[in-house]
């Protein structure tokens, strides 16, 4: 039967990171592909103790139907821990961080509306602009972010206002780059001189291993700026809890269309969440994760110095969970992901990340969720497979 579907199928892909998780859940295989925090760091102690408590001080409220926008009391937790000011009313709970992209590109997007992003920009974005049928303008970066004169260049010359911006701030997925705090506050100075307003992707700000982390976007406008939160890098994912702090004026429009996907986020997780806090030692838990997370990228950085061709480059991240990789070659890196499989080792290739056509030759690799040792062994059996490439076109 050909069934009638709309035309935005057309514009749906699947999402090469999770297609790739069905071969790396296979023991033998190192991953250096999707973007998992280190189960060994999961806070199970302290969740276990959360969930008694979530049964025994909120018994079936924690099973019920709950608001839209979320749990109360978790909502003004979200609030008073920000790095800028913000209310409880102004907090809606998602179900994940993928969830908050949805919302904002349910409510603002029309087909062939602009969304301005990096390339390489964060796949699962890509993934939900494609879905409304969105159209790309580029905003050039360097090793300190996004560049301001790019951004204004970009937005003073676009055929028609773009909807969004989108960025992740913080230890930029896929490149693993941190926009510079002097760049922050010229950059929502642009976008609010041009009347467009932030995405602001933040689910690793928590994770800096080097250095301080700069303010994020929101702490210069609450009017163009829509900040996304998650508690899955630093709880455990699979608790799907996250959330959105957008300006007054699409709060209600977020919620609605979030009435329509799913109700609400689950009571549960979300109080097991609120409960967690108070069982945990949070500050020492970030600083376990930012301290093991340092030490396996300083592993990664070792490894590629020691196997990698010559001519490859890659980022330098000071937080979070991947790496850049670019080939000083032709090799196409998609083709190479086949071959490395077959040799146990498998890495995320760089083009569904660029709206430009490139990335044809560089690749993600992820540091969080491998042991400095098995970094090391999964280096050098990439190396060898794209020196042997490399060879082969010679």
């Amino acid at each position: 039967m050909a069934y009638a579907l709309a035309s935005r199928t057309s514009r749906l892909k699947s999402s090469a990171i999770r297609e790739l998780l069905k071969i790396t859940q296979q023991p033998e295989v190192i991953s250096l592909a999707g973007g998992l925090p280190a189960p060994e760091l999961f806070p199970i102690e302290a969740l276990q103790k959360a969930s008694d408590t979530v049964f025994r001080t909120h018994g079936p409220t924690a099973l019920q139907y709950g608001p839209t926008e979320g749990v109360g009391a978790l909502r003004a937790r979200i609030a008073a821990t920000q790095q800028f000011r913000a209310l409880p009313e102004q907090v809606l709970v998602t179900t994940g961080s993928q969830q908050g992209l949805f919302l904002i590109s349910q409510i603002m997007l029309d087909p062939g509306d602009l969304v301005v992003v990096e390339s390489p920009s964060y796949l699962g974005a890509l993934q939900t602009f494609d879905a409304h049928q969105a159209e790309y303008l580029i905003v050039q970066s360097d090793s300190q972010g996004v560049i301001p004169e790019s951004l204004e260049e970009v937005l003073a010359n676009a055929p028609k206002k773009p909807k969004f911006i989108y960025l992740i701030p913080n230890h930029q997925n896929p490149s693993g780059v941190t926009i510079e705090a002097l760049r922050r506050s010229k950059i929502v100075e642009i976008a609010e001189r041009h009347d467009v307003i932030i995405v602001e992707d933040d689910p690793y700000g928590a994770l800096t291993f080097s250095g301080q982390t700069p303010p994020p976007l929101r702490a210069f406008s609450d009017t163009h700026v829509v900040y996304l939160g998650s508690f899955s890098k630093v709880f455990a994912p699979s608790l799907r809890v996250a959330y959105a702090i957008p300006p007054a004026g699409l709060f209600k429009y977020m919620v609605q269309v979030k009435q329509c996907m799913d109700l609400q986020t689950g009571n549960l997780p979300q109080l097991l969440a609120l409960e967690t806090f108070a069982e945990l030692d949070f500050d020492t838990h970030l600083a376990r994760l930012r301290a093991t997370y340092g030490h396996r990228c300083e592993a990664m950085m070792a490894s590629l110095e020691a196997h990698f061709p010559k001519g490859s480059t890659w980022t330098h991240p000071q937080g979070g969970m991947f790496v850049w990789v670019q080939l000083d070659s032709d090799v196409n890196t998609q083709e190479l992901l086949d071959r490395a499989v077959e040799h146990k080792v498998a890495f995320v290739p760089g083009a569904p990340f660029c709206v430009d056509g490139g990335g044809k030759n560089a690749m993600r690799l992820n540091f969080s969720n491998v042991p400095p040792a098995t970094i090391e062994e999964g280096v050098s059996r990439l190396a060898n497979l794209i020196k042997a490439a490399v060879a082969a076109t010679v």
